[in-house]
């Protein structure tokens, strides 16, 4: 047993050097890295099947958020147009707001 021990001592990579020629060998003969590939295209197929459900949850969620938007501009703009119109009609209220418009009480 000490025999082997101080062999290995001396000679520690010719046992490292036939792991790597077996192991080369194997990789080689693609066997291992077939199955490996298709593993690995299984677990690439099912992050993108995630990743698109997650896109389209994301694109569900903007399509909301930007048609609440469009709404509040939509409204935002009446009342401006409201504004616009009684400022217009009432040359009295229009010198006023241009007054306070100019001193920067705004």
């Amino acid at each position: 047993m000490t025999k082997v021990f101080g062999w290995l001592k001396r000679y520690w990579y010719v046992p490292l050097i036939a792991i790597g020629a077996a192991l080369g060998f194997f990789v080689g003969r693609g066997g291992v890295s077939r199955s490996l590939r298709r593993e690995l295209d299984a677990i690439d197929a099912a992050e993108r099947a995630r990743l698109d459900a997650v896109d389209q949850g994301a694109d569900a969620a903007n399509a909301a958020i930007d048609a609440e938007h469009r709404a509040t501009i939509a409204e935002l703009d009446a009342e401006l147009a409201a504004k616009s119109e009684r400022l217009r009609s009432d040359p009295a209220r229009r010198a006023k707001w241009l007054t306070r418009l100019a001193n920067g009480d705004g």
